[in-house]
Formats: structure tokens, sequence, C-alpha cells
């Protein structure tokens, strides 16, 4: 269908329409949609807009996009039709999907009876940089093993894995549920090669199982790979635009892991979900919520306190090489054209938090910090050095006993 709502918890949800597939569009003709609604709240003439907002705050809930394997992988994604990734496999077992909930093998649509998930495929994998953990994979893969158990006790499936993961409530249970219940089979092992049978499409997979110390090699009639989650597209632009850093693995970094999860390093920013790092729907909603109530706060308020004590910049001094924009966790400094042409940098008083990183990496010494001057310092020291300040210390440490 043309038009349709993107997913039930789409918000707005409101429905849209797919112009490539929309006989208006293509023919010019059907105007079906427009006749049939009462509320007229449909217009084929309308364009796409760049609008500009004035927010008080920013809640970064980009999501993520999940790995794609590669072409000259291990496991031969892009050349066998009957490996597929768990997310094609959560489509056929959808029953609103193409196949109306029935599992079957894209090379005959035949029921497969042999069917084997492989783990941590994006995942977990040094040779690809992904050294970390999707933490949903494990679970995905049992939940949709017993899917298949339930719609066809007969299939017999294997998960090859590395380590079972499941931390959150109720997921060791549903594990060896999955386990001791429906009988799906566990074989700790990375898959070191896969081949076909030209004849029935049939993969071989040759593993050693760890436990047993022993190399194995098994005949299935479908191949899941349980692909892990990467950082959206568009980060590493959102985060310039913001003033927000990336950790190593490319996801936005938080002020702080334990006492700050849901805040940045610029004021008035915050990050929910799969932008932060791969997290499952109950993490991502608790963390949407915090995100959420962390923002109502400012806005509520009414005012906001902003750090007195900043930097400047002194033009006269400045040659504009644009260290102190790159040396900046706060995304304050920036260069900008003054009135005799030259670049020059300027501090964006609202976002310095007044560190005096940019001051000390300045190699014209033409940036300062308000009322920490060189020459204020060195006041300091001196009155504080002076022999009145030292009888006073040392009459005060009497008194204390000291």
């Amino acid at each position: 269908k043309a038009i349709y709502v993107p997913f039930p918890q789409a918000v707005p949800l409101k429905y849209t329409i797919d112009r490539e597939n929309c006989l208006h569009f293509k023919t010019g003709k059907c105007l079906l949609c427009v006749k049939e609604c009462t509320n007229k709240a449909i217009d084929h003439k309308m364009e796409d807009e760049v609008l500009d907002l004035k927010v008080g705050t920013i809640i970064v809930a980009t999501g993520f996009q999940t790995y794609v394997p590669m072409k000259k992988g291990v496991y031969k994604y892009w050349e066998y039709e009957n490996v597929i990734t768990a997310l094609e496999l959560e489509r056929l077992l959808n029953a609103s999907g193409p196949t109306g909930g029935h599992l079957i093998r894209p090379s005959d649509q035949k029921t497969p009876r042999r069917v084997a998930f492989i783990q941590c495929v994006g995942s977990r994998n040094k040779k690809i940089d992904r050294n970390y953990c999707s933490r949903v994979c494990c679970m995905y893969a049992i939940k949709n093993a017993q899917i298949i158990k339930e719609h066809e006790p007969d299939t017999e499936i294997t998960v090859y894995y590395n380590d079972i993961r499941a931390f959150g409530k109720g997921f060791e249970e549903l594990y060896h549920r999955v386990r001791e219940e429906f009988g799906v089979e566990f074989f700790r092992g990375r898959p070191a090669k896969l081949s076909e049978n030209r004849e029935t499409k049939s993969i071989m997979i040759r593993a050693e199982e760890t436990l047993l110390n022993k190399i194995t090699e098994r005949e299935f009639d479908l191949i899941v790979l349980s692909v892990g989650l990467l950082p959206s597209e568009g980060s590493k632009r959102i985060g310039k635009t913001l003033g927000l850093s990336l950790s190593s693995d490319g996801f936005f970094a938080e002020a702080h892991p334990k006492l700050r999860p849901v805040d940045t390093a610029t004021d008035g920013v915050f990050l929910a979900g799969c932008a932060q790092s791969p997290k499952d729907i109950p993490d991502s909603v608790a963390q949407a919520k915090a995100a959420a109530s962390s923002a109502a706060a400012i806005m509520f308020s009414g005012k906001v306190k902003i750090e007195p004590l900043t930097v400047e910049v002194d033009e006269s001094l400045c040659v504009g090489c644009g260290l102190c924009v790159e040396q900046c966790p706060y995304g304050a400094p920036e260069l900008i054209q003054n009135e005799e042409g030259r670049t020059r940098a300027r501090i964006i008083e609202a976002l310095c938090h007044g560190c005096g990183t940019c001051a000390a990496s300045c190699p014209q010494n033409a940036i300062t910090a308000k009322q920490f001057t060189d020459e204020q310092i060195c006041s300091e020291l001196v009155a504080a050095l002076s022999p009145s300040s030292q009888a006073r210390t040392n009459g005060k440490k009497a008194e204390e006993g000291v």
C-alpha cells in the first residue's frame, strides 16, 4: 500500500504516503485518498521544508543501524541465498510479513528443518574494529529460536555463541527455558568456514566446540546471522554541530558513565537510547524518561545558570590557527571573520565552562581566563606568601591545635 503508518509506536502516530508507489506521483491521475479523507488532511503538493527552530534543550535519540556483513567475509552473506540476517528472519516470522509468519528458505521457499544462529556478527571482533558487545543479539536469537520452535516443533536449532549474555530481568530464565523445554542446542564456538552444497543449497558449518576442544562439521538448511548494532549514520556530523564527543566505538559520549549517564558535555543536550550505546527496549525507555525529565527541569525553571568565569580572546594576538577549537571539549570556541576579513577565534560564553583548556593550548597566549590572568594569579601568590598571611595562618593552626 502507498499509504501506511511507519510502525505502531510512531510519533506522531500519523499516516504517510510512499511517493515511489503512489499512483498519483506515478501517473498524476489517482486522487481517491483525497476524496475519502473527510478532514482534508492529504496534500500531494507539499514539499520538503527546512525549518529553523529556537529550542531550550535538545535530546539526541538518533538510534542505531544494524551491521551489514562484509561481502568477502567468512559467513558468505552475499553469496549464499540461505544465509540471512536476524532482521530478515524477524520479517519472515512476523504475521504481517511477506510469508504471513511462515518460515521458509529463500532458495526454494521450503520450510527449513535445521536452522543455525551465528552470534556476535559485527560485535566483539577486533578485526573489524567492533570490540563492544551489542547487548541485544543473544536475547533476540533466543526469542526467535523459541518462535520457530512454537511454529515448527520438529525444527532442529543450534546457536553458535561465544558467551550467552542474559543480563536483564527474566533473561536467564528464558535462556534456560529455551534450552530445556524447547530443546534448542547451544554450541560454544565461532564458525570458521561456511560452504554450500550446490544441489541442495544447504550450508555446511565448520567450527571448533571450545568446551570439548573438538572440530565439528554440520549441515543446515538455513543460517541466521545475529548482527550487531552500529552508531547511526550522521553521528559525527551531529556531534560536530552540537559540540558532542564520540566514544571510541562511535556512539555519543555521556558526561559521566555513573553520575550523569544522560547528560553530555554541552549543557542542555541529553542522550537517550542507542545514541549513547547499544541497549534493549527497557533500557532505552528508562533512559528516554530520564533525558526527558532532565530537559523538562531546565525548561520549567525559566532560568539557566552559566559559568561566570569564562575565557576571552585578545584579537590583536590571535592568528586564527584553530587549535582552541580542536582542543575545547565543550565546543565553545569558533572561528569567525572580523571586520578586516581576518580569521579570529571567538568564545561562545553560553558553552564555555572556564576549564582553561583553550588558554593552555594557545601558542600566541591570546586567550586568558577571566579573573585568572597572570597578574592576578601572581598577586594572589604574593599575598598568600606574605609574612602577615603566614602569621595569620600559623595563628589559626595554633588555635585549632594543629
